[in-house]
């Protein structure tokens, strides 16, 4: 073979181990592209196992009509847009325009007319009727018990000492109330003019009580009764003495006339705040009533939206629901799948079975496509293997033709 023919030859094999090289690297990307295929279908396949659906307590798929039933509402979550079907609005308006209320007097209505107290006698009403709630009253009882006892023969009487024992506690009450009588009525009438009378009452009390308190209770005698008389007898008196004592005194106000006029001329003027107040609430409630008997209906209708349309598609509802795109509302709270116990979440696994078969035949096809591309590409590394020995061989007679050429001229 001549050198301009295995030049010739040289190039021919150096453009067929290009074309192989491409047909290689045209292999590895279509395996590459299979590769990702077989990951696509993996992904889709686990999705189909995995997928989940929304069913009623009964095991049936949800429908836009079984959770109207159970009083939820669907809403749209990017516009809170709730699906509406047609319906009709009725709407109340009156043809009055609405009464205003009148404003409420800042104050409490006033319940009695300001009067003028007499102190003096004020407290001469509350010395006396200390006296016969506390120091009479006591001694009565004690003298109704003592009584009772003289009536009987208390000698055998097993509760003799309990009894002895709650006549003494009385007795001991009746002193210290008539006591602090005592102390009562030097404070109050000390500095008073003509007090002399209710000086001697109060030593004639003392003389009394201290007499009272020296008899025994452990025997009824004639004496237990005649110091409790004695004693009663003497209060009755310092009531009377009180009386007359107070009735000479200067009589003493709680107030002054004109602060009287000022308080008389203060209540006028919130009763007739009130009165005017009345009046006013008065008329506003029949001109409310008035507004409320002039009502009338008015009636909208108002078509399907939008998202309740979608929702008619079951499928549509049960995937909304679940990727987020819709929710659930009932009386106005937006209500999680997770906390609903009307609505349950399972797995579906009605389209399980041809996801298997669809992924098997996929799966298969990958695999052949796979095995046709390694023995193609075993092929190629064959034939790149052969080019590659003939180009060497070819590359050897070259050199080899140049260096005998250069020898003979030489």
């Amino acid at each position: 073979m001549g050198l301009a023919a295995s030049q010739a030859r040289l190039l021919t094999l150096t453009s067929r181990l290009s074309q192989c090289s491409m047909k290689q690297q045209n292999l590895a990307m279509s395996k590459l592209r299979l590769a990702a295929d077989k990951d696509n279908l993996s992904l889709e396949y686990s999705d189909k196992l995995n997928n989940q659906t929304l069913k009623t307590k009964d095991d049936k798929p949800i429908t836009l009509k079984d959770l109207e039933a159970m009083g939820y509402s669907v809403m749209r979550t990017s516009d809170e847009e709730i699906a509406a079907k047609n319906t009709t609005i009725r709407t109340i308006k009156y043809k009055k325009s609405e009464p205003v209320a009148p404003e409420r007097p800042g104050f409490a209505k006033p319940t009695e007319k300001p009067t003028r107290v007499n102190l003096t006698a004020k407290e001469s009403d509350k010395i006396q009727n200390a006296i016969s709630s506390k120091a009479l009253g006591s001694i009565q009882d004690l003298i109704d018990t003592v009584n009772d006892w003289a009536e009987k023969d208390c000698s055998a009487d097993k509760n003799r000492l309990d009894k002895e024992e709650d006549l003494t506690k009385m007795k001991g009450n009746i002193v210290d109330s008539v006591e602090n009588l005592i102390l009562n009525l030097e404070e109050k009438t000390e500095n008073r003019d003509n007090n002399q009378p209710v000086k001697d009452i109060m030593l004639k009390l003392k003389e009394c009580n201290e007499a009272f308190e020296k008899v025994g209770i452990d025997k009824i005698d004639s004496d237990v009764n005649s110091s409790v008389s004695g004693l009663q007898k003497v209060l009755q008196e310092a009531k009377t003495v009180l009386a007359n004592f107070y009735a000479s005194q200067p009589v003493v106000y709680d107030k002054t006339e004109t602060e009287l006029q000022q308080e008389t001329q203060t209540y006028n003027n919130k009763i007739t705040a009130w009165n005017n107040y009345e009046t006013k609430q008065a008329n506003y409630e029949n001109e409310y009533k008035a507004y409320l008997e002039s009502s009338y209906e008015e009636t909208t209708q108002v078509p399907e939206n939008e998202t309740y349309k979608k929702c008619q598609n079951s499928q549509f509802l049960i995937q909304g629901l679940l990727n987020g795109y819709l929710a659930l509302v009932k009386d106005g709270k937006v209500v999680s799948l997770e906390a609903n116990t009307d609505v349950l979440t399972e797995y579906d696994k009605s389209d399980d079975a041809a996801a298997e078969s669809k992924y098997n035949s996929e799966l298969n096809k990958i695999d052949r496509k796979e095995k046709a591309m390694d023995l193609q590409m075993r092929r190629l590394e064959t034939e790149y293997s052969s080019i590659t020995t003939e180009i060497n061989s070819v590359q050897n007679l070259v050199t080899n033709h140049a260096q005998k050429d250069f020898q003979l001229f030489s």
